[in-house]
């Protein structure tokens, strides 16, 4: 399986700020920054998997980069596939989410490249596992 590791500082600050702009609870609200769930890490993935009495076959934290043709593209992606994980109400998705990736765009100026193709990068975790 694939777990998402969270190792976006740009896509976080945004988000976070954009919470803060349309009124809305993060779903990491009562997180503290410092505490990093155990399953965002590979060290955390080892602990886990053997309390539960998995064998480990395979564990790689995999980094992607998705490249989108412009930040609409991104918008769009983002209203399909993150509305609902993070609880945005579907009138005022599509501008929360334009104004995030606006705010991504301003924190990291490597986002958009030379050719105007928006670069979303996140890293996942891979796992494979078996029971012993």
């Amino acid at each position: 399986f694939v777990v998402p590791a969270g190792k976006n500082p740009a896509l976080f600050q945004a988000a976070n700020e954009m919470f803060v702009k349309y009124h809305l609870d993060s779903p990491w609200k009562n997180q503290s920054i410092s505490s990093v769930s155990p399953a965002r890490t590979l060290e955390g993935w080892i602990s886990l998997l053997k309390e539960a009495e998995f064998e480990i076959r395979s564990l790689k934290m995999i980094d992607t980069d998705t490249a989108f043709y412009d930040k609409e593209e991104l918008v769009a992606s983002m209203v399909g596939t993150t509305t609902a994980n993070w609880n945005i109400p579907l009138e005022i998705s599509s501008y929360f989410f334009s104004d995030l990736v606006d705010r991504m765009c301003e924190l990291d100026r490597e986002i958009i490249d030379e050719e105007g193709r928006v670069h979303y990068k996140l890293s996942r975790i891979h796992v494979v596992a078996v029971v012993k």
